[in-house]
């Protein structure tokens, strides 16, 4: 995504760019805020781009401590000694941001009894017109446009790279608005029945929704969560990761000034035992969870067996064929292994090549991964940022340790940079199937080169050689090996000739241990509804 094509979202051209606030504090940073008209020139962009998020470097940690603990009923919860504090802690410096205060038992309780008396009562958000919750999605999608940088520095703050973070705000509001145009078009189906009688289904939203989202997309997995549970009428109450709160927080906040009414969209704080509060609460009707495949273990134990959506994560691999292009092929596999510093669900990890191309394709790759900037989130012309916190550095490094030990060749980076929770871009080659490189998801910015193939039904195969199905590549020009791996990769997403491009129309899913259920797309509006069957007699 480019910047202009993101200012065109937030304004007409020439006309200001209007930040949208809430509350004093907001009111405040707005009027800090130089007004300008949108530019056409792309460079124009970029530059005052720039300017704009640094000024919001100098300002914003002052302006954001009201972002430290749960919102519940539209107001911020009152932080008492049940609320354990944690320091937030910004990725690219290691260094405090603010504390922030965990939502007790009783939080989580006020929580939904909240949710349950906005979806409940006779003048709730289930009982509203289709067009009234439209309306209220588009109005939650123009304000996140309007207030794009401020969305963006929070990303920033916790780890996103801000190109990343634009990118991310830019897919957030297209999300608003696929599912804002699903809200007043729900509706059941007829049958054919016996003369005078009628058949029917009828949509009904769930009631109140369980969601958790991961640390690594903080924004998109809320907005993906939020965004179909309330098209579809249903309350909600997310808890975002504890090392990612703020631009969730930002959301809710912004949605009660005047957008959502009391109950409607809740945020509870805190690791995964809140999380798992959330999920064994009786008024929970339905649990929509992302996690990595070994973090949120409570949770995932929690779910094991239920209706619920969840989302793992996965060891993918792309596969690079003999006739693929290879100068667009190593540029999307760097992107795949590295964009986001590897936290990423759908990661490329495993890399498998072709005998042919193998020793050339790997040049090209070490060239170029050696080229990516690593930096702090703030910087623009960063490419990869921080990990999220020192137990993903101890994590990815116990990794790279362990890849060394069994002698894999360590073809480039493999080393922490300081100050932070940086780790270097890493590539390693030679990596047997067989191996715990191989075997286990990393969540970080490292790429198992895997021993080359022969044919690509042996690609095929050894891809699909362990339970990890979530994501899935191929880069060839040739229909038959597309097509083949499109018929038989076990993945629930497989991208042919690009990778890691998930627009909101369509769904996301996982088979076997990556998840169950779906995210995105209608399949979403599926997973928050249910489907009353009604057959009707006239009577005599």
């Amino acid at each position: 995504m480019s910047l202009p094509n993101l200012f065109q979202c937030l304004a007409v051209l020439d006309s200001p760019v209007d930040v949208v606030v809430c509350g004093s504090w907001a009111r405040q940073l707005s009027n800090r805020i130089q007004k300008e008209p949108v530019p056409k020139n792309s460079a124009v962009v970029f530059n005052r781009t720039k300017r704009n998020m640094r000024e919001f470097n100098t300002i914003t940690a002052l302006q954001l401590r009201q972002l430290n603990r749960s919102f519940i009923h539209n107001t911020f919860s009152r932080v008492s000694a049940a609320n354990l504090t944690r320091p937030l802690l910004n990725p690219s410096t290691s260094l405090a941001l603010l504390d922030t205060f965990d939502a007790s038992a009783a939080d989580v309780s006020n929580a939904v009894q909240s949710a349950q008396s906005a979806f409940l009562s006779e003048t709730g958000w289930a009982s509203m017109s289709g067009s009234f919750r439209r309306d209220a999605l588009l109005a939650l999608a123009d304000c996140m446009a309007k207030n794009v940088f401020l969305f963006a520095q929070c990303e920033a703050l916790t780890g996103k790279p801000v190109n990343e973070a634009m990118a991310e705000i830019d897919s957030c509001i297209k999300t608003f608005h696929f599912y804002a145009g699903f809200a007043d078009k729900l509706h059941g189906r007829s049958f054919r029945s016996p003369s005078n009688h009628q058949s029917f289904t009828v949509r009904e939203p769930l009631g109140v929704c369980g969601l958790i989202a991961s640390s690594n997309y903080p924004l998109l997995l809320a907005s993906r969560k939020i965004a179909p549970a309330l098209a579809s009428g249903n309350t909600v109450i997310i808890k975002p990761a504890h090392q990612t709160p703020l631009s969730t927080l930002l959301l809710a906040s912004l949605a009660g000034e005047n957008i959502l009414p009391p109950g409607v969209l809740n945020v509870v704080l805190g690791d995964e035992n809140l999380g798992a509060k959330l999920a064994n609460h009786p008024g929970i009707q339905k649990l929509s969870f992302t996690g990595s495949i070994r973090g949120d273990a409570v949770v995932a134990r929690t779910m094991a067996g239920s209706a619920g959506i969840s989302e793992r994560g996965g060891k993918n691999a792309i596969i690079v064929c003999e006739d693929a292009n290879l100068v667009a092929a190593v540029n999307q596999v760097v992107d795949a292994a590295f964009s986001n510093s590897g936290q990423n669900s759908h990661a490329a990890s495993r890399l498998l090549l072709h005998v042919s191309i193998h020793d050339r394709f790997i040049k090209m790759l070490v060239e170029r991964v050696k080229l990516l900037k690593v930096g702090h989130a703030s910087d623009f012309e960063t490419q990869v940022g921080p990990l999220v916190d020192s137990r993903a550095v101890a994590n990815v490094m116990e990794v790279i340790e362990k890849a060394k030990a069994d002698r894999f060749h360590l073809a480039c980076g493999g080393s922490v940079l300081e100050p932070g929770f940086f780790v270097q871009p890493t590539v390693f080659t030679g990596v047997s199937d067989t191996s715990s490189l191989a075997l286990n998801q990393v969540f970080g910015p490292v790429l198992a080169v895997m021993r080359p193939f022969a044919s690509a039904e042996e690609a095929i195969h050894r891809a699909n050689a362990m339970p990890h199905g979530l994501a899935a590549g191929i880069f060839t020009s040739s229909s038959h090996h597309a097509n083949l791996a499109v018929s038989k990769l076990k993945a629930g997403f497989v991208w042919v000739n690009c990778y890691n491009k998930t627009p909101s129309h369509v769904p996301l899913w996982g088979v076997e241990a990556s998840g169950h259920g779906k995210d995105s797309g209608y399949d979403a509006i599926d997973e928050f509804t249910s489907t009353k069957s009604v057959h009707a007699v006239p009577l005599s």
